[in-house]
């Protein structure tokens, strides 16, 4: 009943207002009918994942155009690990963006294995999913994760950011794709780290953690002695200039290692005063050299 009576829900508020765009003229309609706020995009997520817990995506409003893939691969909607497997979805980071009709949950979700990591991001166009990306993580918990931990979701995200310490869209872009420069040449001063900065894969604390190891550094130094070669394939889907938040899916080519191997990663930033505060990584190894789903 949950799932049919939030996707009626969104129906009928698209529903109502192309009505309502119809009444006011045909400008008005053009204007009116395609346009999902954030409200909207966040209502369409959440259909998304009551759909996916119950293992089908019958009722969604899906373009005839959609492209899906899940952890690289190019799937039929409904017909992956995560849609047959996932069997709760834990409230998690919740992030979306107007301007490019995207949104993106990311956090734990109950797999057969135990909990799992799992991040979805959805491109909305005239109020209908046109791509839906997953990235499904239920191997075995370890080092570098610790997905239990991602059950309490850090409402640092969430929190919207005095006007006088937010950056602009352009800024918070310049801060994220720094970062991917830092990633690529191995130097920290291709961006800029505030003082209080930690960072997460997958809930693990990777960095001021004595536990983690002698890779536990402060953000700026972790960049240093990372490897891997030029960041590729990077995408922005989500700017949020009110909660500062910025997120970045791209590749980590990894040739230098026997075999050769690639990251994908979908990465949150939280940006307060023009440094980067924290990060949230959520990622899979993939086969080298990539080959993007999406953004080819």
């Amino acid at each position: 009943m949950g799932l049919h009576r939030t996707i009626s829900q969104f129906l009928k508020g698209a529903t109502a207002l192309a009505l309502a765009a119809g009444l006011a003229g045909p400008a008005a309609a053009k204007a009116a009918a395609p346009f999902c706020d954030r409200a909207c995009l966040t209502g369409v997520m959440q259909a998304y994942l009551a759909a996916l817990v119950k293992h089908s995506p019958r009722g969604l409003p899906v373009a005839a155009t959609l492209k899906a893939g899940e952890n690289v691969q190019a799937v039929k909607l409904g017909d992956s690990d995560a849609w047959r497997q996932v069997s709760k979805v834990y409230p998690g980071f919740l992030l979306a963006d107007p301007s490019t009709g995207e949104v993106i949950s990311a956090g734990a979700a109950d797999g057969p294995d135990g909990v799992a990591a799992l991040l979805v991001r959805l491109q909305v166009k005239n109020r209908r999913i046109t791509e839906s990306e997953i990235i499904f993580n239920h191997g075995k918990p370890g080092r570098t994760f610790q997905p239990e931990q991602l059950i309490e979701a850090d409402l640092i995200y969430d929190a919207v950011v005095p006007p006088p310490r937010r950056s602009t869209r352009a800024g918070i872009l310049r801060l994220v794709d720094g970062y991917l420069e830092a990633l690529s040449k191995h130097d920290d001063k291709q961006t800029v780290f505030g003082y209080r900065c930690d960072r997460f894969a997958m809930g693990a604390k990777t960095t001021n953690n004595r536990d983690f190891g002698s890779g536990a550094r402060p953000c700026p130094e972790g960049m240093n002695t990372v490897t891997g070669q030029t960041v590729v394939n990077r995408r922005f889907p989500v700017i949020d200039v009110a909660r500062g938040v910025g997120v970045a899916m791209f590749y980590i080519p990894h040739n230098e290692r026997p075999p050769a191997y690639a990251n994908y990663v979908g990465e949150i930033f939280k940006v307060v005063d023009g440094k980067i505060r924290s990060i949230e990584e959520f990622s899979i190894q993939t086969a080298y050299p990539p080959k993007p789903v999406f953004g080819e």
